[in-house]
């Protein structure tokens, strides 16, 4: 009676279904541990493996060659680098467009035209892409002679800083005794903002040629000092109490002397008009016509050059490795310097720790991307400049997030990184030693063996065992010159030799 009750319990469809699901765990859990078990023990056999071949032979080095190889490229014209450039940039663009448009669920119409409203929509958005396109173009002209010296300045943004400070400081407490002679009151502004810049990097470029020291921490951690030393004049000089903000200066507004001091309103704008920013893309023009001669036609621009190709080399032609270095890192943080007076005196007019607002940041990529070349230094500040306002412009009008918009901007960036690497390099495709004989060994009169047999020819896997199929299909040779796959050689290689330039 018991049994009976007990098996009919066990019968049951519910507690049938748990005895099932307890079997298949219990399975499951013991094929995982056996597969790991197993995996395991070939790992481990793998390993001894590996190691008693190298103890056998510890000079026997691999002689596999690999499918893919990035060898450098030297034969692209000027033409051919200009359409990659275009063609990869075009590309960053349209993706560039599609998140936004997944993001917002605005059309590719509406996003360009925002784009364009941003920067073009007005005359004070014009003036503003040129304003901040130049100083962002006159920060990575401050850079090129220590990067072309392989010293990797990355203290821009403190250099900014603290020649912005400077400019301020004599702007507040000289404007009553110059404000009657404004000519002389810029002479000194511009000498302040040189001078403090120039302070700010003799510190890393002495400990650089005196002690070797590493330039590049050395110049970032005086960022955060030159921040610091800005936020705390902020609050000594802030315009009310617990504000941290100092205003502007010499303004109408609470002041007696207005606008002394302001470069685009009072300088040269007799001549210029008012509210434009004339004079201060001439400045920033002049400073890069005056480093290209410096770099291309001085001793002291060949100098930088032999010192940054080789400081042997440098030392072994007499040339005084220490005294260029801090000469021209001086040189640079005079010119970061003087970018940060004309942030204040031209622009801002005010003083605060995002003063630089990054760009001695984004002159480091404007500066490599552009090779050095001033042209393509100028044009990428101004792709980068437009982003960046069109951005804030996407922000508002189809509400896209501030962050997100410069995620997209890194998008853009990053594109126009992928466009120099297929410029100086190119992917080549390492084929089998015994593919190339059969089609070296092939038929004279053949097209493939024409074209695909001469050493400097592109090779393609799809092509090459085409015509294995065909010559080698039932042991026949391929006979017909108007069969398929003979046209299908003819499009295949008209391609290729227009998609491949080199």
């Amino acid at each position: 009676m018991f049994l009976s009750s007990a098996i009919d319990s066990y019968l049951r469809l519910d507690t049938f279904e748990k005895v099932l699901r307890a079997i298949a765990i219990v399975f499951i859990v013991v094929a995982i541990v056996c597969i790991c078990v197993v995996g395991v023990i070939w790992l481990v056999n793998i390993i001894k493996a590996a190691l008693k071949r190298r103890r056998e032979n510890p000079k026997e080095k691999s002689t596999k060659t690999p499918l893919f190889r990035i060898v450098k490229n030297n034969e692209l014209k000027f033409w051919q680098k200009l359409l990659i450039r275009i063609g990869i940039f075009l590309l960053g663009f349209v993706l560039y467009m599609i998140i936004i448009s997944l993001i917002t669920g605005a059309s590719g119409g509406q996003i360009l035209s925002t784009l364009f409203k941003g920067n073009f929509g007005s005359s004070i958005s014009i003036w503003s892409l040129l304003r901040n396109t130049f100083l962002l173009f006159g920060v990575a002209v401050a850079l090129v002679p220590v990067f072309k010296m392989r010293f990797w300045n990355i203290g821009a943004e403190g250099q900014i800083l603290v020649g912005g400070l400077a400019t301020f400081a004599i702007m507040k407490y000289l404007t009553p005794a110059l404000h009657n002679m404004q000519f002389l009151l810029f002479i000194v502004m511009f000498l302040g903002g040189i001078l403090a810049g120039m302070l700010w990097g003799v510190f890393p470029a002495l400990f650089k040629a005196k002690f070797g020291t590493n330039e590049t921490l050395f110049t970032l951690m005086m960022n955060y000092i030159a921040i610091q030393l800005v936020r705390y004049f902020c609050i000594k000089w802030e315009k009310i109490p617990g504000s941290g903000e100092v205003g502007i200066i010499n303004n109408v507004f609470g002041s007696e002397y207005p606008r002394v001091g302001w470069i685009s309103n009072n300088f040269l704008s007799g001549i210029f008009g008012n509210g434009n920013y004339v004079v201060l893309l001439l400045l920033v023009s002049v400073v890069a016509l005056a480093m290209y001669v410096y770099m291309k036609y001085t001793k002291q621009g060949y100098e930088i050059k032999v010192v940054g190709g080789s400081v042997n080399t440098a030392n072994y032609a007499a040339i005084d490795v220490q005294k260029v270095t801090i000469r021209t890192v001086l040189i640079s943080s005079a010119i970061c310097g003087f970018i940060g007076m004309l942030i204040v005196a031209g622009v801002d007019h005010s003083l605060s720790p995002n003063l630089a607002a990054g760009r001695g940041f984004t002159a480091i990529t404007v500066t490599w991307l552009g090779n050095f070349n001033m042209v393509l230094m100028l044009i990428i500040s101004a792709i980068l400049t437009f982003f960046s306002a069109g951005a804030k412009r996407l922000a508002s009008d189809i509400s896209l997030n501030a962050s997100m918009s410069d995620v997209l901007i890194g998008i853009i960036i990053f594109f126009i990184l992928i466009s120099e690497f297929f410029i100086r390099y190119r992917v080549k495709i390492n084929l089998k030693k015994k593919e190339k004989e059969e089609l070296v060994n092939a038929s004279n009169w053949d097209f493939f063996s024409i074209l695909f047999c001469s050493d400097d020819s592109k090779w393609n896997y799809a092509t090459i065992w085409l015509y294995r199929w065909n010559n080698y299909r039932k042991g026949r040779p391929l006979k017909s010159r108007y069969s398929w796959y003979y046209v299908y050689g003819w499009y295949w290689c008209y391609f290729r030799s227009i998609y491949l330039w080199s």
